[in-house]
Parts: structure tokens; sequence; C-alpha cells
């Protein structure tokens, strides 16, 4: 018998055939991956059919239950060896252990997605102004903007421009800033733009950065968090990175831009619960 749980909701699903069906042999590693991580499984045996249907608090704060014994060599055949001899090293060579760090992990990343989804969008718009202000609203089309870009970053406008007109036929400067990635935005604040850019509109594009803080300062942290968010997105683990450190790296550039957004992600995030739920 399988109980899943999701918060204050709790049904008890009988044994059952299809990709679920976790009481015969069947795909069971694919229907925990399938859950929604905020979603709570524990494998329940016969003998558990006396016990409360409830979970306990320790349960509820848990990533898994019990693991059956053969998870670890499913996830380390299918996600390869490699991947998961990381998980197995932070779970002491125990299995069960492992197969945990690997769903903390997942649900990290998870967690994660909330405080630096803003503070990328937010730098983004931040910058975007600022090339409007210095060049003219459709800057990607400004000779002295080509100009003045890096070779690498003429190179991602170009690439972006490409895929824009590829996705949309036009291409609008809502669709070039849409379709650049992050990377190009964070090498903006490079000490190769400080004289052409950000002598002039540092405080216009952060107005909360302290004033004895500098464009280093902010660069030091907008490329940790690109850096983090980078290993999230290709499915790196984080783990056993200083996580309270790039939470404070990606809410604090966010402050940098408006405290009141960097509040409201403070209070609806979950990385400080996630990060207490280490196994």
């Amino acid at each position: 018998m399988v109980v899943i749980w999701g918060g204050s909701h709790l049904r008890k699903d009988e044994p059952r055939e299809g990709p679920c069906d976790l009481s015969r042999g069947s795909n069971w590693a694919g229907c925990l991956a399938a859950l929604p991580p905020a979603y709570r499984v524990r494998i329940w045996t016969m003998a558990d059919a006396s016990q409360p249907t409830t979970p306990s608090s320790q349960e509820e704060n848990a990533l898994t239950g019990n693991v059956v014994p053969s998870v670890f060599s499913n996830l380390s055949n299918n996600l390869s060896p490699a991947r998961m001899g990381r998980y197995l090293i932070a779970g002491n060579h125990d299995h069960d252990r492992a197969v945990q760090f690997y769903l903390w992990n997942v649900a990290l990343s998870e967690a994660f997605n909330l405080p630096l989804r803003v503070m990328e969008i937010a730098v983004r718009n931040q910058i975007h102004r600022v090339l409007q202000q210095h060049y003219t609203p459709n800057w990607h089309q400004h000779t002295g903007l080509r100009q003045d870009l890096t070779p690498r970053g003429l190179a991602n406008l170009t690439e972006a421009e490409n895929r824009a007109k590829e996705r949309y036929s036009i291409c609008t400067i809502d669709q070039v800033v849409a379709t650049l990635s992050f990377g190009f935005w964070s090498g903006l604040v490079d000490p190769d733009y400080e004289r052409v850019l950000w002598r002039q509109y540092l405080r216009a594009a952060f107005p909360n950065l302290p004033g004895n803080y500098q464009l280093a300062d902010v660069r030091k942290r907008i490329r940790n968090a690109n850096w983090f968010r980078n290993r999230i997105a290709h499915h790196e683990p984080i783990y056993d990175a200083n996580l309270t450190s790039y939470y404070s790296d990606a809410t604090t550039v966010t402050a940098w831009i408006c405290s009141d957004l960097a509040a409201w992600v403070r209070k609806n995030n979950r990385v400080p619960a996630v990060i207490r739920m280490k196994p």
C-alpha cells in the first residue's frame, strides 16, 4: 500500500496497475520522480496496515520515508553511477541515505527557483532600462551599443536576435530581451562596461545599493547567483554548496533593486525551511 500526502491533504491509494503500482515491482522509481516535490511518499507493507494513516511530524518533515533497498541501484543505473556517487558519499555509503540526499537536492533546487527567478528578471529589466536610456529604446540595433559590447557579448546578442527571428519572424526589442540568456545580462556588469555604463547608471539601476558599495560588489553577487543558477539548470548537486550564501546573493541583489520585492520573496519562498530538512 502507498500513502501519498501533500501539505495537509492525505489520501490512501490501494495498490493498482499502472505507472504508480509501487507494490508489484513496477516502475516505482519513475513514480517517485513524477510526483511533485511537495508530496511525500512512504512505502507501506501489509504489516503497516494497522498503523495510523496520518503522518507523524517527523514524517512530515522528512523528504522520504522507508526507502526500499533497490531504489539506489535503479537511480544509479539510470542516472549514472558517477552522478549518484556524490550522494552515496554524502550518505556515508548507506543507500537509503543516499536516496534521501538526492531527494533533498531536488527539493532544494525547486525551492531556489523563486528567489533566483525574481532576481534574474529584476536585474534583466533594470539593465534593459539602462541600455534604453543610454542608447535608444531599440538598443539592440544601435551601432554604438554593438561597438561597446565585448566579442562575447556581441555574439550572445546576435544569437538571441537570430533565435527571436526564427521564433517570431520579426525581431522586436521585447523579443530580444526575453530571448537573451542571463549570461548576457550578468556579463554587462563586468569591468569592461564600467566606464561606458556604470559610472553613470549604477545607482539608477540599483537604487538601494549601500553608499560605499561599487560595481565590483554588484558583479560578485550577480556572478555568484548566475553560477549557482546554472548548476541547478544542469541538474547538478547543490546540497553541499554554501546554500545560505547563495540565498543571500539572490535576495540581496533583489533588495538593491526593490526592497519590497525582496521582502515578498523572503516571505514566500521555502529555501530556509528546505535547508533545515537535511537528511
